[in-house]
């Protein structure tokens, strides 16, 4: 699996313009962009504890995670007061190993805190 770890150092309004910056930054190719954003209009992904988990499947890709700390919350939920600026940014071949990544990270989060260092995500996740 490919992790990445990103500080965006530009704000960002939406959760749409969140996960572009976060594309760019990881070097996700335009499809899995595509997907991504694709999935995320149909419903948001926030969880919660200021964390969103935008995820997509991309038959033939391989099996990204990008941990992203946003510079400021931005809103991702329905309500004004659902806003994340921890973002896990999951893209996989099939929706099974989609399932299998936000488990395995909803855990983590849920053991650990969305608060994780670099240090910690590099080597845990």
């Amino acid at each position: 699996m490919n992790k990445v770890f990103i500080s965006l150092r530009s704000e960002v309004e939406t959760r749409f313009q969140a996960v572009l910056k976060i594309c760019s930054q990881a070097g996700i190719e335009d499809r899995s962009l595509t997907l991504l954003l694709k999935r995320e209009r149909e419903g948001n992904t926030f969880i919660g504890s200021r964390t969103a988990l935008p995820h997509a499947v991309a038959p033939g890709s391989g099996e990204i995670l990008v941990y992203a700390k946003l510079r400021k919350p931005v809103q991702w939920g329905g309500k004004r007061s659902e806003t994340a600026d921890f973002i896990f940014l999951i893209v996989a071949p099939s929706r099974a190993e989609v399932k299998r990544i936000m488990a395995d990270t909803a855990f983590k989060i849920i053991k650990k805190g969305p608060d994780l260092t670099k240090k910690i995500f590099l080597e845990e996740f």
